[in-house]
């Protein structure tokens, strides 16, 4: 299906991610691909080609078409070349979280391969990996010679491409069954979002095995021939200068790094930097247009996730981030809201959307409930002009009092104070009142160049909030536990680590 503003890529032959790779080889050739890192070589369009061949080769002996290969793997040109290599040579690449260690990555591993099946990692990782993993080394497989060729027919674009894992954010991850139409279409609108083009340089550090490190950053890149610099995780002091040496235009954000970034000493070169747009989710409405008059960068905002792909994208001109918009209906979506304010997506085409869970047929049945619409979880408000805002998720919502509560309206107070860089808001259940009922705790990430004043945090959330969403506890901490790839903040785990 074509969509207006988005398809770049018509044909269906072409829509998958072996067949983007080879046309990127084709289209593009002799030019910079992956930027080159202190750890290894950089590789144009042609190297990046041939390599994903070669590799492919060599695995062609040891899986099969179909065949999951798990990949754990960092965030590298060597890793990337590998997750495409794996779906040359017909397989399926399973990305697991880098971030695990541990009974968490042995049950990961477990859930989203079922430990039969080869994990290709680097050497000096293969220790981490569960005991009895068939572990394949990633340096050897890049390093080693091999014939290429291409070993099964382009598969279509709704045929099963890869697997990635879910943020985790409200609990264990899940393994997401993506087709090849979704990842394409993921990348041809992260393209429509920040104007990509042949002449950009793109900030790459979201993980492989998130879909906007594979999908938004890699793949979009080898679409309209941009270049891409690879490095997990951002180190917040040095973003600028990274983006400075490396003269790169645009990014995609989450988890905060607008307001991590804002917070950042202001420094006079701030706006003399070669970035001029990135992508993301939602930012802090209070501190959006501040960071772009201090940074002289467009921020266009979406809605988008592993799962569904981005059907709300802000338009560049007409952006509302000041009201929290996350944008307005994508062509080739029909999205509308539930009584309770659920985001529905009805996608025009079934391969712009995940396929199911893998080995989680109730977790997909939520999802896909037999009614043609995808259930996304997460709770929206139109705000008009077609135009939606983020309200928060289904599982955040906190009830108090008898009253619903949505911790995103809390969050956002917060964030209007002077001095808190991030915050979340989250209920605890209540001993002392009937079952269901829930406290409100605030948990916040301090300016670590001002001292906290909770005396008037607490009083700013009283003036400013009704009394049934005033938290009972606030809480301050250095960081909160995080969602690897994503960095959105893991509410499930706040409880019981707080430090008031």
């Amino acid at each position: 299906m074509i969509v207006p503003g988005v398809t770049l890529i018509e044909e269906d032959g072409d829509r998958s991610l072996p067949a983007v790779v080879a046309r990127a080889g084709r289209l593009f050739g002799d030019h910079p691909f992956l930027l080159s890192s202190r750890s290894e070589p950089g590789l144009t369009f042609a190297e990046f080609d041939a390599l994903t061949d070669r590799v492919a080769a060599g695995l062609a002996p040891m899986v099969g078409p179909g065949d999951h290969v798990g990949l754990f793997v960092p965030t590298s040109n060597q890793a990337a070349a590998a997750v495409f290599a794996v779906s040359k040579a017909g397989a399926v690449p399973v990305l697991l979280p880098n971030r695990l260690r541990g009974q968490l990555l042995a049950d990961t591993v477990r859930s989203m391969l079922g430990g039969a099946c080869p994990v290709i990692a680097p050497g000096t990782w293969h220790g981490w990996l569960p005991l009895g993993t068939h572990a394949l080394d990633l340096d050897d497989l890049v390093r080693a010679p091999g014939k290429p060729r291409w070993r099964v027919s382009p598969p279509a674009p709704g045929d099963l491409a890869a697997v990635l894992p879910t943020s985790g954010t409200t609990g264990a991850a899940k393994g997401v069954l993506l087709p090849h139409g979704h990842g394409v279409h993921y990348a041809e609108c992260t393209i429509a979002m920040r104007q990509m083009r042949a002449d950009d340089g793109v900030h790459g550090f979201a993980a492989l095995f998130h879909v906007d490190g594979l999908y938004g950053n890699v793949l979009a890149a080898l679409i309209v021939g941009a270049r891409v610099a690879l490095s997990y995780p951002v180190a917040v002091s040095r973003f600028w200068d990274v983006c400075r040496r490396q003269q790169l235009t645009t990014f995609a954000y989450a988890g905060g790094l607008v307001a991590l970034l804002g917070a950042q000493p202001v420094r006079p070169d701030d706006a003399d930097n070669p970035v001029r747009i990135a992508s993301g989710a939602p930012s802090p409405p209070t501190t959006a247009r501040a960071f772009e008059r201090r940074f002289g960068v467009r921020l266009v905002e979406g809605y988008g996730s592993t799962e569904v792909g981005i059907p709300l994208i802000a338009p560049v001109e007409g952006s509302r981030i000041e009201d929290g918009s996350c944008g307005r209906a994508v062509t080739g979506y029909d999205v509308r809201l539930a009584d309770d304010g659920e985001l529905l997506v009805r996608p025009h085409e079934a391969s712009f959307v995940m396929l199911g869970y893998l080995g989680n047929a109730e977790a997909t049945a939520r999802r896909w409930p037999g009614d043609g619409w995808f259930h996304t979880g997460d709770l929206l408000e139109d705000i008009g002009d077609g135009h939606f805002a983020f309200r928060g998720r289904k599982e955040d919502v906190i009830r108090r009092r008898g009253e619903f509560i949505s911790p995103v309206t809390i969050e956002r107070v917060a964030l209007a104070h002077p001095g808190v860089v991030d915050v979340a808001a989250y209920g605890v259940a209540c001993a002392s009142r009937e079952a269901g009922e829930q406290d409100v705790r605030l948990a916040v990430v301090w300016d670590p160049a001002l001292v906290p004043d909770m005396r008037g945090l607490a009083v700013h959330l009283g003036d400013q909030l009704p009394p049934v969403a005033v938290p009972s506890e606030i809480h301050v901490l250095a960081d909160f536990p995080r969602s690897a790839g994503t960095g959105k903040v893991q509410k499930h785990r706040l409880p019981g680590m707080e430090v008031t």
